[in-house]
């Protein structure tokens, strides 16, 4: 990009980091941050100008670390800030190199629960920048729950509710469909009533991959209780809440925001 665009997003990052310096409550408040640029010369410019505005001891409480994408392969902070570094009028090589699927995807996967895009490209285009900053300007909208058609999985929901635990049935999640889960925004706990499509290998794939993302479990198939559904809404919201203890803090569950 051109000079104009490359302090712009210099400035950008400052003003970011100086809100964070001014509004922690303390160090237990302060996210640590990372930021991070696909060029070389950018990630320097950006480094050398946090040098000249903050001192050592703001560095420390943030955990400040800039550098390119190749350098933050393998590192996360909880905050991370890219600067793309392209401007409206780059194009060819130099977007190109920006959108490389395996530098993109590191680059956009390094933050554990926010990321904040400074550029002064517009979010136009077919590439992989566009669509990101399409998808970041408009929050998707919310699938509805397809339901279920197994006969426990809306027994139990229908106990579980009159139990004061509300559920959602057919849950969207990625590529999958998800039999049974807990209404609760603030965490991400699903209710396994069945083997997915009654293949234990893609039963354990499934689960692996959402335990990954933070979501914890509760196995309440109908063996467990003898294909009693009342007993088994007995003791689910205790096995729940033993779920909920050990869940990651930054899961997210139906309703929150994406």
């Amino acid at each position: 990009p051109g000079s104009d665009d490359r302090t712009g997003e210099v400035e950008a990052v400052l003003a970011l980091l100086a809100d964070l310096v001014a509004d922690a409550d303390g160090p237990a408040a302060r996210p640590t941050v990372g930021i991070v640029s696909p060029f070389r010369e950018h990630a320097d410019a950006i480094g050398d100008a946090v040098l000249e505005r903050l001192d050592e001891g703001q560095i420390r409480a943030l955990g400040l670390r800039v550098g390119t994408v190749h350098g933050f392969q393998g590192a996360e902070r909880d905050l991370v800030v890219v600067a793309l570094g392209i401007g409206p009028d780059d194009a060819g090589g130099r977007v190109g190199f920006v959108e490389n699927r395996n530098l993109f995807n590191v680059m956009v996967s390094r933050a554990r629960d926010r990321m904040v895009v400074v550029t002064a490209r517009e979010p136009s285009g077919d590439g992989l920048v566009g669509r990101y900053l399409r998808h970041a300007h408009v929050a998707p909208v919310p699938e509805p729950d397809l339901g279920s058609t197994d006969a426990w999985t809306n027994a139990l929901a229908a106990e579980l509710a009159r139990a004061q635990v509300p559920t959602r049935s057919g849950y969207r999640m990625g590529p999958w469909v998800l039999d049974l889960v807990v209404d609760d925004p603030t965490g991400a706990i699903a209710i396994e009533t069945r083997v997915l499509d009654d293949d234990p290998d893609a039963h354990i794939e499934r689960h692996l991959a959402l335990a990954r993302a933070g979501w914890s479990f509760v196995e309440a198939y109908p063996s467990r209780w003898d294909d009693n559904v009342a007993r088994a809404a007995l003791e689910v919201p205790d096995l729940l809440a033993a779920a909920r203890a050990g869940a990651s803090p930054l899961a997210t569950g139906p309703g929150a925001t994406r």
